[in-house]
């Protein structure tokens, strides 16, 4: 069971609680689109904060202030919001922090359907930690996962079929996908180690994820069958909670490679290549997500294809045109997931 402490609190027992097979924040997942802010989490102004900055690191902003701490930010598909989680409940705020307002009294890790119209979260329900999803207003909630053993870590697929999530249903931690109302609950990794933390590719094709091998925590990446799982990090510190770009190119990530209990984002290429540091403080910073942009009104955004791939940008490019018409209709706003459970 997770427990909400003060983030200094909670991120120095983190390790120990890898060590036994325990929970820490999940990961982020990209909708396609150009790459906008980063939202992530620290503890710089003495409680748990939402900042936002630029791609390279500058620009950081806080976004909260909120008197019950903000942790778990996740942007909408249009960039325009973002969910997080407070001490108090799940809660939901303009890009530029405005607006914010309380969805629910309970709730972690919140995660958006490509459609914007629900909300899957980590939830307690009669006691036990469950994969559970609501309307976009905080009404209608459902029980999705209703399995016996611990479920977290939600995140929705950009084109919105498919909810990966964690589970130690099978004895370990182990990633599983569902979905939406909850059906079709299929394990995708069968590891020793413990896999957390699912993050889609923002062309649907990939997961990346947290994998703990004897204590130690980094960054791998998968194909969506669970196949093909591949190192990305491999630092002395812990390296986890990943979180890709828009345009697929890059991913950010939490580490503690410069001395725990040092916590900061860093951001590399897709392979694993070029990883650089964006935070550099002395206090806790962690949990980052990226805000994706659309592609403007009567424009269309150029999506580099993954490295070694043939032409694989067009879910990436549907999506962004399915978000498009939606703004031109309805004016539905789509989103996205994360932490702290």
């Amino acid at each position: 069971m997770r427990v909400y402490v003060g983030l200094g609190l909670f991120l120095t027992g983190i390790v120990a609680l890898a060590l036994l097979g325990g929970k820490g924040p999940s990961a982020g997942a990209a909708f396609p689109g150009g790459n906008g802010k980063i939202a992530f989490v620290s503890d710089r102004l003495g409680t748990d904060q939402i900042f936002v900055m630029n791609a390279d690191g500058s620009g950081q902003t806080n976004l909260t202030e909120h008197p019950a701490s903000g942790t778990a930010p996740v942007w909408s598909a249009d960039g325009a919001k973002i969910a997080f989680t407070g001490y108090d409940g799940i809660y939901v705020m303009n890009a530029d922090g405005s607006e914010q307002t309380k969805l629910r009294d309970t709730g972690y890790e919140p995660t958006w359907s490509a459609d914007g119209s629900r909300i899957a979260f980590h939830a307690t329900l009669n006691s036990n930690s469950e994969i559970a999803v609501m309307n976009a207003d905080g009404s209608g909630l459902t029980n999705l996962t209703n399995n016996p053993a611990a479920d977290h870590d939600a995140a929705w697929s950009p084109d919105g079929s498919k909810i990966a999530f964690s589970s130690s249903r099978d004895g370990n931690w182990e990633i599983y996908v569902m979905n939406p109302d909850g059906t079709g609950q299929t394990r995708v990794t069968n590891d020793p180690a413990g896999d957390e933390e699912p993050a889609w590719s923002p062309d649907g094709s990939k997961i990346a994820f947290s994998r703990n091998v004897g204590g130690h925590t980094d960054v791998y990446v998968m194909n969506t069958d669970g196949s093909g799982a591949t190192p990305l990090t491999s630092s002395a510190g812990f390296d986890g909670f990943p979180a890709w770009s828009p345009d697929g190119t890059k991913i950010t990530f939490t580490s503690t490679r410069d001395g725990f209990p040092n916590w900061e984002i860093y951001v590399m290429n897709a392979d694993g290549s070029g990883q650089t540091r964006l935070t550099d403080n002395p206090y806790s910073d962690i949990a980052s997500d990226w805000q994706p942009l659309a592609a403007p009104v009567g424009g269309i955004a150029e999506l580099p294809d993954a490295p070694g791939s043939s032409g694989q940008n067009y879910l990436a490019l549907a999506a962004l045109a399915a978000a498009a018409l939606g703004a031109l209709g309805a004016g539905a706003w789509y989103a996205r997931r994360r932490w702290l459970g």
